[in-house]
């Protein structure tokens, strides 16, 4: 391939991924800033800064027309055919497979220049990676959204109204009831930890066994006792068996022992639990005015409803924990990560399928001469689109899945939520499954191509 096809080439992938590159950073402009950084934009919503975008769009045609310039000029050092070829086409040759698969091995092994084509496929690998990280991470930040219990609500019900004081005993009630499992009283607040304003809930366990998420540690069971949320732990250089000072609204100052690292159901990492008893020291006078029950397995969906008839609770008594709706709104940011990705690796695959025929015109008009027919030059591109397809997913694929709950976990161990990544097995079987169907159906209209090589092309190449 001379100079003059490899700028042509180039040019062909300038024009091509020029449009769609602004496209998708046009459309990306709507999704950030994200969390709470969204509400200092003062124009929020898509901005296309035009000049900038051409200037990118030139500056990304030079690299490829200086790329190309340079490979162009590289001293051509035969075709694949005069190569000894190693690795895994040897390996199919030594066990005498047929010639659309040997060809197919020899052709996925190394370019049309007898190079190794490292940098294609581990620019694949990668991307197949970021692809299966990116689904895995938006999969997992779905599940923490569905499910509460990451999040500190471990309950399935809750009665009472945290804004004001109990006028009675609101726990006695509950506790009698034969439908529910488990009833906790509790009070949700705040006290002050090491000078540092902190949501903390005052609970006493009335039946079952229904407390706080805790992450690491035990539950606080003593007057003296307090867990923390790892958000909280982080900002106060504090851990399991140290001594912080709790201050409420009585003033006075109450050192606690740190025992657990826990998710509460208002903060979910950052904020803080004790035992009612305790908490009500540090704040005369609160009450026990919410209920935390779970039901018996079993309960009918109407005696459910009659309870919640006649123990009315405010709407929204609970609010979701600031760092959970930060993580809804950047849900979809993974999601769309993996969307470019995909595109980038379809356009990519069907790209380097077309000009690798189209360089290898030479060695298929040789097996054309050796007496191939056209169903055996289909198959060799067939092949070696397969093998490329399967090489790249054997490798990106695991390294996706470990990429993905890798983020998870930080970013769970960030938060002070439940840990744990969803990593589903039909999903990661369909990415194993979808490279090498798609590289096939790419490969139809290319191999239909080499199947009409014809001798004369020996003629036209000399």
């Amino acid at each position: 391939m001379g100079n003059r096809d490899v700028n042509a080439y180039a040019t062909d992938a300038a024009i091509l991924a020029a449009p769609i590159a602004a496209s998708v950073a046009y459309a990306l402009t709507s999704r950030f800033p994200i969390g709470i950084l969204r509400l200092f934009e003062p124009a929020p919503g898509a901005r296309g800064d035009w000049p900038l975008t051409v200037l990118g769009v030139l500056a990304v045609g030079a690299v490829v027309a200086t790329t190309a310039a340079v490979v162009g000029m590289r001293r051509p050092v035969g075709t694949t055919m005069r190569r000894t070829v190693g690795g895994l086409a040897s390996t199919v040759s030594a066990h005498g497979a047929r010639m659309p698969l040997a060809v197919g091995a020899c052709f996925a092994s190394a370019g049309a220049r007898g190079r190794r084509p490292w940098g294609s496929r581990l620019a694949g690998t990668v991307g197949v990676a970021g692809l299966v990280g990116a689904t895995v991470v938006g999969l997992s930040l779905t599940r923490i959204i569905d499910n509460p219990a990451r999040w500190g609500v471990n309950f399935d019900a809750l009665f009472g109204n945290p804004y004001t004081s109990a006028q009675g005993d609101l726990v006695a009630p509950f506790r009698d009831s034969p439908i529910l499992a488990d009833v906790t009283g509790a009070n949700i607040g705040s006290v002050t930890i090491d000078g540092s304003d902190t949501a903390t809930i005052g609970f006493d366990t009335a039946k079952g066994d229904l407390a706080p998420t805790v992450l690491r540690g035990r539950d606080p069971l003593q007057p003296n006792e307090i867990g923390i949320g790892e958000e909280v732990a982080r900002r106060l250089d504090a851990d399991l068996g140290d001594t912080v000072e709790v201050v409420g609204s009585s003033g006075n100052p109450v050192p606690f022992a740190v025992v657990g690292i826990v998710v509460t159901p208002d903060s979910a990492g950052n904020g803080a639990a004790m035992t009612f008893a305790a908490y009500q020291r540090l704040n005369p006078g609160s009450t026990e005015n919410i209920v935390l029950a779970n039901f018996r397995d079993g309960v009918s969906a109407s005696d459910i409803e009659q309870l919640h008839t006649a123990n009315y609770s405010p709407p929204d008594s609970l609010t979701t924990p600031t760092s959970v709706q930060a993580l809804e709104r950047v849900t979809a940011a993974p999601l769309l990560l993996g969307l470019v990705l995909a595109v980038l690796l379809f356009v990519s695959c069907a790209y380097l399928l077309t000009t690798s025929v189209r360089a290898r015109h030479r060695d298929l008009a040789i097996l054309r001469a050796l007496g191939s027919n056209g169903r055996q030059l289909r198959g060799v591109v067939h092949w070696q689109a397969s093998l490329v397809a399967a090489t790249i997913t054997i490798i990106g694929v695991p390294l996706g899945v470990i990429l993905g709950r890798w983020i998870i976990t930080l970013l769970t161990d960030a938060l002070g939520i439940v840990p744990g990544a969803l990593v589903p097995i039909p999903v990661i079987a369909a990415f194993a499954v979808a490279p090498l169907l798609i590289a096939n159906g790419l490969a139809i209209l290319p191999a239909r191509r080499a199947a009409r090589v014809r001798l004369i092309q020996l003629t036209l190449d000399r």
